[in-house]
């Protein structure tokens, strides 16, 4: 049996019927958008097989090459039975380095997301964040999102050498080198409050770091959030800003309740605000990297996220 096949039999043999040969599979048609969706590029197929009564049925799986790190966060999701994270399957729970994986076709619905679908995505992500709520010794080989991280080249580092490479451009300098100075102090309150969150410890779990719209695909009328690559063990209310605006995240709170987990609701608006400057640190250097490259321009425009860093809380 080829790679392919082996992977795709596991996969359903895991997930669907734990008695199939797999007959058969061959390549479909995927949208350009889905086609490199989170840096990786993903391939639709379709694959029969049969089951225990020799029946042949037909299912629509992806692969995508994963880094270790999301090979590992969807095996930990599957076996908890988390219903908010695709079914997947993978043969390589060890290599350090790019891997397939197998998972579910979440074809989207293509409606906007609404009130109903928010409220059940908060409750998936609240059950994600419980079941794994303070258990680092479970989650060892998982990167933190501690201050070496926000400091380092996902954020501020990113932020900053972004930053010197678009000084160059003389527009850029002109507009934007007098606003060095209140950047500077902005990052080290961004890096006070985020030392208050890892201390405070009753947050940290299992996190996404990089979730917005386009990680949560609506599919059968339910959400479903995918792209697990950059996941770490940090603070839940980095995942917030950049999917629930101040308005929606009440809903999270809500759902955080309802499994058990109660915060004050001035404490949580507090922690989220915090938060923000997470979200506006990461893509600032970004939105300065796409202008400098002509890459397409990012949901959030410089000025607001520069707006949301410096701002005080």
């Amino acid at each position: 049996m080829d790679p392919l096949a082996q992977l795709f039999a596991a996969t359903i043999r895991r997930h669907i019927d734990p008695s199939t040969n797999v007959v058969r599979y061959e390549p479909v048609p995927t949208p350009e958008r889905e086609r490199a969706y989170g840096m990786a590029t993903v391939q639709r197929y379709a694959v029969e097989y049969t089951d225990r009564s020799r029946h042949r049925n037909m299912v629509t799986l992806l692969t995508k090459d994963a880094p270790l790190v999301e090979r590992r966060v969807l095996h930990h999701h599957n076996r908890e039975g988390q219903p908010g994270v695709p079914y997947s399957h993978t043969l390589d729970l060890a290599t350090d380095g790019l891997a397939p994986v197998c998972q579910q076709d979440l074809t989207p619905d293509g409606a906007p997301v609404g009130e109903a679908v928010l409220r059940e995505a908060a409750g998936r992500l609240a059950q994600i964040r419980h079941a794994n709520l303070e258990h680092s010794h479970e989650l060892p080989l998982l990167p933190r999102a501690d201050r070496g991280y926000f400091a380092g080249g996902f954020v501020l580092g990113n932020c900053w050498e972004q930053w010197d490479e678009t000084m160059r451009l003389a527009g850029f300098a002109r507009e934007w080198g007098p606003q060095r100075p209140r950047l500077e102090a902005a990052a080290g309150r961004f890096l006070a409050d985020m030392d208050q969150l890892w201390a405070e410890g009753d947050t940290l779990t299992l996190i996404h770091a990089d979730l917005h719209h386009d990680q949560v695909l609506v599919h059968g009328g339910e959400p479903f959030i995918v792209d697990w690559g950059q996941a770490r063990y940090g603070s839940f209310y980095l995942d917030l800003p950049n999917f629930f605006t101040p308005e929606q995240v009440g809903a999270y709170r809500v759902a955080l309740a309802a499994v058990g987990h109660v915060i004050p609701e001035e404490q949580f608006r507090q922690r989220y605000e915090m938060a923000r400057r997470y979200v506006a640190f990461k893509y600032l250097g970004y939105t300065m990297w796409f202008s400098r490259t002509g890459g397409p321009p990012l949901e959030h425009g410089r000025w607001e996220l520069f707006e949301t860093a410096v701002a005080r809380i």
